[in-house]
């Protein structure tokens, strides 16, 4: 429980002792709280410790049962790093460095502001610098790294843990990475959810794992493809994602067949009572998102034996 972890921190949770909040609701954001604000992310945060930057914007509030809906929340990053921190009795940023960046060969890898060969970034005019921005939870995702450092990441996933023949997680420890357990879905038997900090990118060949993130200016990707020795990073320095990844996915996959297609599972009461108009619970922000939900519905229709969501079957 996240209470006993790191008790220091607000949350308020009216579901009580019937459903705890704990530290696996955090890494699989099934923690029912909600993500930052634009005015919460572009704090500047240089030199704040991890503690300070998680209690500034505590109390944190449960707005449904940890463990049932996945929601993505930056703030339970941060708080399990706290939690890291406070197990570890060492400060997070030097920890990640010891235990991980510096084992595995990362030289670069710095949750800092580099002092030099920092790659600019742009607006979506491409013409426009974005600047610098300063985390100050920077756990959630501020590492500066270069994409060869940050490519030891997916190698040692594809090694399920071992990487130039030292291992730093047991093959058991990366499946369990790889697999969401904290969730109503993953309770119903859905797999290919999100896993601790693990994310699944759908292809149409394959399923890719991994991470990505994203700043004013910024982003970055980070995927393997599980049991099939491929892996990449892609990093931009502009605003706007485009189908980079994509194209790279289609490429590693060129020679892999077409997978089957799944069985069609019974529905009780036939597949037609499960069209209609449905409603987003789990939303990442209370404000805002709830209008997009109300204003941009899922719509489900049923066609022969398929089910169409928002026109995809």
């Amino acid at each position: 429980p996240m209470a006993e972890l790191a008790p220091e921190v607000p949350v308020r949770n009216p579901f009580g002792q019937d459903a705890p909040l704990r530290l696996v609701h955090l890494l699989e954001h099934t923690s029912g709280w909600a993500d930052y604000t634009l005015k919460q992310f572009a704090t500047h945060g240089r030199g704040m410790r991890l503690a300070d930057a998680v209690l500034k914007d505590s109390p944190y509030t449960v707005r449904y049962a940890p463990g049932l809906y996945y929601a993505y929340a930056n703030p339970g990053s941060a708080a399990a790093a706290l939690m890291v921190e406070r197990a570890s009795g060492t400060p997070y940023y030097d920890f990640v460095k010891s235990r991980w960046f510096e084992p595995l060969g990362m030289a670069s890898a710095t949750f800092d502001k580099p002092v030099r060969d920092l790659a600019v970034s742009y607006l979506a005019d491409r013409k426009t610098s974005a600047g610098y921005m300063e985390l100050s939870a920077r756990a959630v995702g501020a590492l500066n790294v270069t994409p060869r450092d940050l490519a030891r990441y997916p190698l040692l996933m594809l090694g399920r843990g071992t990487l130039d023949g030292r291992t730093y997680l047991s093959p058991e420890s990366v499946a369990r990475i790889e697999r969401g357990e904290a969730s109503a879905a993953a309770r119903a038997g859905l797999k290919e959810l999100y896993g601790l900090a693990n994310l699944p990118s759908y292809h149409r060949k394959a399923t890719f794992r991994g991470h990505g993130g994203a700043v004013d200016g910024a982003l970055a990707l980070a995927e393997y493809w599980p049991g099939h020795n491929s892996g990449f990073v892609l990093m931009w320095t502009v605003q706007k994602e485009n189908d980079a990844a994509e194209v790279v996915r289609n490429y590693l996959t060129r020679d892999a067949p077409m997978p089957p297609p799944p069985k069609d599972a019974p529905v009780d009461g036939g597949i037609d009572r499960l069209a209609g108009t449905y409603q987003v619970i789990s939303v990442r922000q209370p404000f805002g998102e709830p209008f997009d939900a109300l204003l941009n519905p899922p719509v489900v229709t049923v066609e022969g034996p398929k089910l169409v969501i928002d026109g995809k079957k």
